[in-house]
């Protein structure tokens, strides 16, 4: 239950680094692109 994303407890509780990772890595390919 602890690995389920939907956990209704907590909603993602380890996603969010992985967000980070990803935010990070788009914020990076953006900036390149605006470039």
């Amino acid at each position: 239950a602890s690995l389920k994303a939907d956990n209704p407890e907590k909603p993602g509780a380890e996603q969010p680094p992985i967000h980070r990772i990803r935010i990070t890595l788009t914020s990076r390919n953006v900036r390149s692109l605006e470039k």
